[in-house]
């Protein structure tokens, strides 16, 4: 949350997250784009909403001491411009248990088999607009609670108008860009 990665990058950090030191903060400097980026062994990570270098290791130190291994959600949007077939393969190859994959739904992704993947109608680079879309093709809910990604059309149907009309606490609101 509030972290980007390269295409290459990503996979190639959580192929190695669960090394010793893969989550070790290298060097964090401001200087090349204006926010703070974090080296580390595996990835340098892009802190865009932070405005200050030790703001994002402090918040990157806290949440790598709160990560549950046994229960860890990993999502990737094939969709993204950068990724290859070669970088699908490499996510195939990984098996992530509680991972989701989402791709456009478009016959070149289609005919590839993508592990734990979502094809998702109206594709969007935006992230905000990417979240709501995808509510429509995946059951966001139970794929927090469980892991498991499912299609359940009146539950997705569901958390699609309550995440759009705002049907939701106020700490689970989406903010708009």
């Amino acid at each position: 949350v509030g972290m980007g990665f390269t295409p290459p990058q990503y996979l190639n950090f959580i192929r190695h997250m669960r090394e010793p030191g893969a989550l070790e903060v290298l060097s964090v400097s401001s200087k090349e784009r204006g926010y703070p980026i974090i080296e580390t062994p595996y990835a340098r990570l892009f802190g865009m909403h932070y405005h200050y270098d030790e703001q994002f290791v402090r918040t990157f130190d806290r949440r790598k001491r709160l990560i549950n291994w046994d229960r860890l959600l990993i999502k990737i949007d094939f969709g993204k411009h950068k990724y290859r077939a070669s970088d699908i393969e490499q996510w195939n190859a990984m098996k992530l248990p509680h991972a989701v994959a989402f791709y456009p739904d478009e016959p070149k992704f289609k005919a590839l088999s993508i592990h734990r993947g979502v094809a998702v109608k109206g594709w969007a680079d935006d992230g905000a607009k990417m979240f709501l879309t995808s509510c429509r093709h995946f059951d966001l809910f139970h794929w927090l609670q469980s892991g498991e990604v499912r299609f359940s059309t009146r539950r997705m149907i569901a958390q699609y108008f309550m995440f759009k009309h705002g049907f939701l606490p106020s700490w689970l609101q989406l903010k708009a860009p």
